[in-house]
């Protein structure tokens, strides 16, 4: 399928390049015009660069992989998103990344389903950490890390999930949007455990019997 992706940093990069290696077509861009060229250089196959604009007409799915506080920027420059499937990976961190902006209230996600209502929202990938993605090494003594994804649209959920599952994750039905409420405090601790000393080459998982 055709995805565009904003944001061509760890996480936007090394899905891009994952993803394009699957066969899937790549748009990729972000505010560095020469960071993004480099970026679709290393990768080559399947991968072209263009606007933001470019990147939403383009994708049959479009990635959020950049910080909160571009989003009013980014929709903005984005042009229409109707009917669009949007992949959000943003988790709304303080500049110390030792907090979180939003409560339990309201979630990024919600935020831009807010702001971009004829899109459907689906949160994912926002507990996995960037250096997990970066490696191409998904599996965990041979153990794939879980990705949590929720959102109100069946449809657009099963093609994250199918996105989800072609890079080697195991992928997690985490119910209605409301849900990413609670999904991204679990990246928050995530990154709280990597600075407590487990580093960020960290997965999560539930176990079931």
């Amino acid at each position: 399928m055709n995805i565009g992706i904003i944001g061509s940093g760890n996480m936007g990069g090394s899905l891009a390049k994952l993803w394009a290696e699957k066969g899937h077509n790549i748009l990729i861009t972000s505010t560095s015009p020469e960071q993004t060229a480099l970026v679709a250089k290393s990768i080559g196959k399947n991968v072209i660069t263009g606007s933001t604009a470019d990147a939403v007409s383009y994708g049959d799915a479009v990635v959020f992989a950049f910080p909160f506080e571009s989003l009013n920027d980014v929709i903005s420059k984005g042009g229409s998103f109707k009917n669009k499937i949007v992949i959000d990976l943003i988790n709304p961190l303080t500049p110390d990344i030792k907090g979180l902006l939003l409560g339990f209230s309201t979630s990024a996600s919600e935020e831009i389903e807010k702001r971009i209502p004829d899109a459907k929202v689906v949160k994912a990938f926002n507990t996995i950490s960037a250096p997990v993605v970066k490696s191409g090494n998904i599996k965990f003594n041979g153990v794939a890390p879980d990705v949590y994804y929720c959102g109100n649209d069946e449809e657009s959920k099963a093609v994250a999930k199918n996105l989800i599952r072609d890079i080697g994750f195991e992928a997690v039905d985490s119910g209605p949007l409301t849900n990413a409420r609670y999904l991204e405090p679990i990246a928050e601790f995530v990154i709280q455990l990597a600075i407590l000393g487990l580093g960020d080459d960290i997965g999560i998982k539930v176990l079931r019997r």
